[in-house]
């Protein structure tokens, strides 16, 4: 079960990381994808650290202290980055291909 379980997570994550990056290249600038592409990584590579640290110090928070039983703790974790990922959806939902297409220094549509 624990592997099945590694397999999916390896999975799931390997299906966000290329839409995101895929999505990324998308929305560049002619010429200058590989400079978005540079920062989306950088961007990925320490929201994926902050996402285990913090779900590492929730695990020890919730579970390891004893506050919650481990079926509560987890529920209660998986809210929390459910919550997360829902405000992040609601923050780039506006984004547009045009806005992030904009050279550096001129200004951006209304609609960004």
């Amino acid at each position: 079960l624990f592997n099945l379980d590694l397999l999916l997570f390896g999975l799931t994550v390997g299906i966000f990381t290329f839409s995101a990056v895929t999505m990324m290249s998308d929305k560049t600038e002619e010429g200058q994808t590989g400079r978005y592409l540079g920062l989306w990584s950088l961007a990925q590579a320490v929201g994926l650290g902050l996402s285990f640290l913090a779900g590492g110090a929730l695990h020890s928070l919730f579970i390891g202290s004893g506050l919650f039983t481990p079926q509560l703790g987890y529920a209660l974790i998986f809210i929390l980055e459910a919550g997360g990922m829902a405000g992040c959806v609601w923050a780039v939902q506006s984004a547009s291909r045009e806005a992030l297409q904009q050279p550096v220094g001129k200004p951006a549509p209304a609609s960004l």
